[in-house]
Formats: C-alpha cells, structure tokens, sequence
C-alpha cells in the first residue's frame, strides 16, 4: 500500500504576471526554463512545483548552461 501527501505549489506571484527584468512566464505563473538574453536561468520551483533531489539536479544543470554561456 502507498499513501501520497501531495498539495499544489503555486508560484510567489501567483499566476500570470508581468515579471520584473522581463522574464518571461508561463500560463501558472512559474518562470520560463530558459532566458539567456536576460542572462537568468530559471531552476527548481521557480520553475515548476518540484521534489528537492530533481530541484538539485535541475540547479546543476542551470549552473552548468550558465559556464556554457560564459564560454562563448
């Protein structure tokens, strides 16, 4: 048998929102995954509601776009 706790994640903002710096958003509110020519990477629950373990993978992955972008 599983039991499974769960409840919904809303962004900070709380829906679709005119975001400071432009960032762009999606319909919920959360950020877009990638916006270089901001030079912001969105990662984790910013993101989208996420677990931890998947929200570090997801940083490490951000961390490493971001040493890819700073090499071009």
């Amino acid at each position: 048998d599983l039991v499974v706790l769960a409840t919904g994640i809303p962004p900070a903002l709380g829906g679709p929102v005119d975001v400071p710096g432009g960032l762009l958003t999606d319909e919920f509110g959360f950020l877009a995954d990638e916006q270089p020519q901001a030079g912001m990477l969105a990662a984790g629950c910013a993101k989208r509601p996420t677990d931890v373990a998947t929200c570090v993978r997801d940083a490490t992955g951000a961390a490493m776009r971001a040493l890819h972008f700073c090499a071009e």
